[in-house]
């Protein structure tokens, strides 16, 4: 972090009382061995949080009085130059593998990249933080044109996160991106997805081949289901303990559902034996949803995730 940007920082963790910046090691005390990387930890009447600016990856969130909506892996690795598995990392400007290019970062380069805190504004019912990702094209190995993303997190008894991607090269370019959320579950055995029956997805588990869904996801087994076009809300069902999550949004219109299963996580050896705890649905716009954009268009999209049963 540049001496500018970390001034910057401080000026506007200032500006209010509810967010201090703090470090992974601190926070999060079952990962000894790894990076303090920094973290910002939100404290608001409303609702608590924690953000890296690694990746703008929100860690957690809580309304008060509830428990963690998210889940970041007990044995993930965290690092600078590594993927954190938890929370919500953005993929972004690719989702999975680079058509073009599969030595590429699986997902993007955003997840890796440091991002600037642009903006705190609390309110009494919400506090939201902006974070800017401002590429300027100079790692062509990676991407070679420059563009500019926006993460807004709004902070209060509902998350919701805006999404504004601009191009700011002088050539169209095309963006595909998802919200990679991992959800703090009780029980895998115990734990639907709704609101996708009668859709076609992808299944990773067979070669992408086209299904159709029949009746809410359970999971016995892995799942890894690429829903390209979906209708704006789908459900997180969990009945030990009891919890409901909502996403809502008319804007992203992919949908991908994933659990390893118990045979595929013992091979990560970021998840192992905790695949049990966590189900990812992650919004977004790929495959046919990718965005084009001419020089200086823009594009936006919201999301928002509340817990109905609350």
């Amino acid at each position: 972090m540049t001496p500018q940007a970390l001034k910057q920082l401080h000026q506007l963790i200032a500006s209010t009382n509810s967010v201090r910046l703090s470090h992974t090691a601190a926070e999060l005390p079952k990962h000894p061995h790894n990076e303090a990387l920094p973290v910002l930890v939100i404290d608001h009447p409303i609702a608590s949080a924690k953000c890296l600016l690694h990746g703008a990856q929100l860690l957690s969130f809580s309304p008060k009085g509830d428990s963690d909506w998210l889940w970041v892996s007990p044995v993930a690795a965290l690092r600078h130059n590594a993927a954190i598995r938890g929370g919500i990392p953005i993929c972004f400007p690719w989702f999975g593998p680079h058509k073009e290019d599969p030595s590429k970062p699986k997902h993007g380069f955003a997840r890796q990249s440091e991002w600037q805190l642009e903006d705190i504004q609390s309110h009494t019912n919400a506090i939201s933080l902006t974070f800017r990702l401002n590429y300027t094209g100079n790692r062509p190995d990676l991407h070679t044109q420059p563009f500019r993303i926006e993460c807004q997190y709004t902070l209060g008894k509902t998350l919701t996160i805006g999404c504004y991607i601009h191009n700011t090269s002088k050539t169209e370019q095309s963006f595909s991106y998802a919200f990679h959320s991992y959800f703090a579950i009780g029980d895998l055995g115990r734990t639907q997805v709704k609101g996708l029956d009668s859709l076609t997805y992808l299944d990773n588990t067979q070669q992408q081949q086209a299904q159709k869904q029949s009746g809410d996801i359970g999971f016995t087994q892995e799942v890894d289901r690429l829903f390209p076009r979906v209708d704006p809300d789908q459900q997180l069902i969990s009945t030990l303990p009891k919890r409901a999550i909502n996403l809502y949004s008319p804007d992203q219109k992919s949908c991908i559902v994933w659990n390893p299963g118990k045979d595929l996580a013992q091979k990560m050896p970021d998840i192992s034996m905790h695949y049990n705890e966590f189900v990812c649905i992650e919004r977004g716009n790929i495959e046919e949803n990718t965005i084009k954009l001419l020089p200086n268009q823009s594009h936006k999209s919201l999301l928002t995730i509340s817990n109905p049963i609350k």
